[in-house]
């Protein structure tokens, strides 16, 4: 029922897409009273992998928080929380790489209204996080967060987060990584409310259902397309939803890369068709992913398995 009821709103915000416009860098629709008080941040260490310290956007105090390591922010995406399944994956994958700061905002008291009353809100949830991140510190260790060791990673609406995010910072973030940005309505806004290469200094996105919920051409710097970065990806054809079950294999697809041995090799290439006929076997490789080469840029295509582990030899 909850995907099910997830569709409908993306067919809907789809229709609804021509009442929702933008004047002077505001919406005219939906605008709504947030209470701050209600987006809390998560955090966890490798002392404290488990049970995480919660604040509110107002609490720049942590336990936890070492502002001399680097930080993984991670951005849940529409109808989702700040501890779902994904992002508790990826917690566990990143404290076992290295020496970090995980933190995930949980913006879900926005995140399950509907569709444009969350879009409307996106920058400011941004700005609560860039608020939030520019002023936490240890309550015994002085300094505040380094900005460039900070990396976002946010899916679906949490990519456009991410990205909005970034240009807060006034695109001085070293990496934001996108996954498979949420598409209905927010293609027609503005640069100043999504994910584009101009949110960091490199941005790396992967696709996973494209052509309906989500983008489908170049968002970044690099861009992935596993399988084409459509649905159904290996795995979702009998999924009775395989655009919701697509959009989820990507948030795995990255989960994976963090400790993958065998690592997403992907191959430059200008279409999922040259590709696949072996057309751009010469052409330059690139690693989907925690291991991505930021100084190869462009569209890169791969295959993955149905199951996990996914990744496979190019």
């Amino acid at each position: 029922m909850f995907y099910s009821n997830l569709i409908l709103t993306f067919i809907s915000a789809k229709m609804l897409a021509p009442n929702f416009y933008i004047v002077e860098g505001k919406s005219t629709k939906c605008k709504q009273n947030l209470d701050q008080d209600t987006i809390k941040f998560l955090i966890w260490n490798r002392h404290n992998m488990i049970y995480p310290e919660i604040l509110k956007y107002n609490q720049d105090r942590s336990k936890l928080f070492n502002q001399y390591l680097p930080t993984k922010f991670l951005v849940h995406g529409y109808r989702d929380v700040g501890d779902t399944n994904w992002i508790q994956k990826a917690k566990i994958e990143y404290l076992r790489r290295e020496n970090c700061n995980v933190i995930s905002i949980d913006w879900s008291v926005i995140s399950f209204q509907n569709y444009i009353s969350a879009i409307w809100h996106l920058k400011e949830v941004a700005s609560v996080s860039r608020d939030f991140l520019s002023n936490l510190k240890n309550s015994r260790i002085p300094g505040h967060q380094n900005l460039t060791a900070l990396h976002p990673i946010g899916f679906s609406l949490g990519a456009h987060i991410v990205g909005i995010l970034g240009k807060m910072f006034k695109s001085q973030l070293p990496r934001i990584t996108g996954l498979d940005p949420a598409r209905p309505i927010v293609e027609i806004l503005p640069s100043s409310w999504k994910l584009d290469k101009k949110s960091a200094q490199f941005v790396d996105v992967i696709h996973g259902a494209g052509h309906y919920l989500t983008m489908t051409g170049m968002v970044g710097n690099v861009d992935f397309f596993p399988n084409g970065g459509v649905s159904p990806q290996p795995g979702c054809e009998r999924e009775p939803l395989n655009l919701v079950c697509s959009h989820l294999r990507v948030a795995d697809l990255y989960v994976e890369s963090i400790n993958s041995p065998i690592g997403f090799k992907s191959r430059l290439c200008n279409s999922w068709r040259l590709f696949e006929t072996r057309q751009c076997n010469r052409n330059p490789t690139n690693w989907m992913g925690y291991r991505v080469d930021k100084h190869i840029e462009g569209k890169f295509f791969l295959f993955t398995r149905s199951y996990s582990p996914f990744a496979i030899p190019l």
